[in-house]
Order: structure tokens, then sequence, then C-alpha cells
């Protein structure tokens, strides 16, 4: 049996449940308000964080958020139109991603000029 939830939104929309998507593009992302963007305050300490440029791996992110697992996080702020960007670096035993927001600092996050 199904049952309709009433705070959710109609097939199609971009609202879930109380939290809606706002989507922005480069030149927006200093001028919309992170508090309605991200209601969650775990997502809105790792966009700061990823505002400063630097590129942070899951394992980085936890530690420095003091959080157990940020890629769903990630992943939603993603959704809402960040210019999220990842790459995968190797270390001297594995493979690892890295995330860093695309513009939000003027240097390339690995020191090197684009």
């Amino acid at each position: 049996m199904e049952t309709e939830n009433p705070k959710a939104g109609t097939s199609g929309s971009s609202v879930i449940g109380d939290q809606s998507f706002v989507n922005c593009r480069d030149k927006d992302i200093d001028n919309f308000d992170i508090a309605k963007t991200f209601p969650n305050p775990i997502r809105q300490k790792i966009y700061n964080l990823l505002l400063t440029g630097n590129p942070y791996s899951v394992s980085e992110l936890s530690n420095l958020l003091h959080i157990p697992d940020p890629r769903s996080h990630l992943r939603y702020i993603k959704k809402t139109g960040v210019p999220l960007q990842s790459c995968w670096l190797q270390g001297r035993l594995n493979k690892y991603k890295v995330y860093f927001i695309s513009g939000a600092a003027t240097a390339s996050p690995f020191g090197k000029e684009a």
C-alpha cells in the first residue's frame, strides 16, 4: 500500500522533504544563501572548507570536521549545482580521490598554473 508524504514534492519537482535543491552557477557561488541551500550543518562545514580552494580527500575531511563519512554530503553538494571537482591521485600504496571547488581560488589546487 502506497501512502503519500505531505512534505514530499510532486514527481519531477526539486523538493525532497523540507530540503530544496538550489542551483548555482560559477559566478553566483558567493551570492547564494548557504543556510537555505545546505540546512544540514555538516554540509555547510564541508562547503566552507572546500571554498578555500584546497583539495581534500575523504579521510582529510573526516579528520578535520570530525564526521564519519562525507561522501554522501559531497554528492548532495554537487547535486545542488556547486562546481565541485574531483581527481584521483596516486599515493605510495594506493590511489585516492581529492575534492575541491573549481574557481574558489585563483590558483589551481595543486599549485600549477592552469
